[in-house]
């Protein structure tokens, strides 16, 4: 690779970690070429993420020039990094089903918001419920309260309405 290549290269990478909510590096040793593109295809579907597999010395220029060397020091031996854009959940999950898939892929760590986590910490982060889901159960949960409100207004002419149909009932029974 040429050295305009490279600069290309690590420039493109730092707007990726600069872009990135979370970033995901694991270890990819093993995984054959069907494998990868099965991930590629898999991670495609989340929309706002990228797959790279890039030397460990470009990486490292990459985080050096934005100030995040604590990642720096995980970049040994083969690595994968997934950049998440957008709902992190999702890929997160996908990569991790992946990787209990394929026994070679190894996540090792990950950098959220400026801070590295461990690989559980990843793992309980894929356990997490997505983004729509959250707001689907934050929604019902403020629904909650109304909608009980509303039942218990309803109970009182409902109630009434009980009361006045046996009235109805024992009058048409002593008429008869």
């Amino acid at each position: 690779m040429k050295r305009e290549e490279k600069v290309k290269l690590v420039e493109q990478l730092r707007d990726f970690f600069d872009r990135a909510n979370m970033v995901i590096l694991f270890d990819f040793k093993g995984v054959t070429v069907a494998e990868a593109n099965q991930l590629r295809r898999a991670l495609e579907k989340h929309g706002d993420v990228e797959l790279r597999i890039v030397k460990n010395t470009l990486a490292r220029l990459a985080v050096k020039e934005l100030g995040a060397e604590i990642l720096s020091e995980h970049f040994v031996g083969p690595n994968a990094i997934l950049f998440a854009y957008g709902d992190l959940v999702p890929p997160t999950k996908t990569l991790v089903d992946f990787a209990r898939q394929v026994n070679a892929v190894d996540i090792k760590v990950a950098m959220l918001n400026e801070k590295i986590i461990s690989a559980v910490e990843v793992k309980a982060l894929a356990a997490l419920p997505g983004r729509e889901q959250l707001l689907a159960q934050a929604l019902a949960t403020m629904q909650a309260p109304v909608s009980g409100f509303v039942n218990l207004l309803a109970q009182v002419p409902r109630g009434m309405l009980n009361v006045l149909a046996a009235l109805k009932d024992e009058k048409e029974k002593e008429a008869a």
